[in-house]
């Protein structure tokens, strides 16, 4: 064998496999449901929480009792779907708090984690019922798209934005 095919084979033998989980870019929305309703609206809102996400082109993570959680491609089809989610709650008489924070997610399987998911979940619980709230990189990605927001203030070190509908 000549050098140049013992290097590479050396090269290929110390390849590291990449690890089971991704990561990927994506807009997480975290859509908390304030008070649990019954059974039977729990399934209707799930029906159309998932209808919603699923027009905004969105992907469903998870849907339970106590809110939803989803990925978008883009922060402005997420703000979109988190309006038309907050505005059928409100006809239903369901209380929600929404957040959205764009960054990187570790993706394992059908399951997202990581700082994006989590500060998405401590926005949505700073948010007022009703009310939806963003991160400063959401608001900055979405300039130009006639998407208006209101100053929320500071949580810890991030900027946030109240969605003005």
């Amino acid at each position: 064998m000549n050098v140049f095919a013992r290097n590479c084979v050396e090269l290929l033998a110390d390849v590291r496999h990449a690890q089971e989980y991704d990561r990927v870019l994506a807009t997480v929305m975290n859509v908390k449901i304030i008070n649990p309703p019954t059974n039977e609206l729990i399934e209707k809102s799930k029906s159309y929480i998932s209808r919603q996400i699923e027009l905004f082109k969105g992907r469903e993570i998870s849907f339970d009792e106590n809110g939803a959680l989803a990925t978008f491609d883009g922060p402005a089809r997420a703000i979109r779907c988190a309006c038309a989610i907050t505005d059928a709650a409100q006809r239903l008489n369901i209380e929600v708090k929404t957040g959205l924070h764009t960054g990187e997610c570790d993706v394992l399987g059908e399951k997202y984690s990581g700082f994006a998911v989590d500060l998405a979940q401590k926005i949505a619980e700073e948010s007022s019922l009703g009310e939806i709230l963003v991160s400063r990189t959401v608001k900055d990605l979405v300039a130009g798209s006639g998407i208006v927001f209101d100053e929320y203030g500071t949580s810890g070190e991030w900027r946030l934005f109240f969605v003005k509908k």
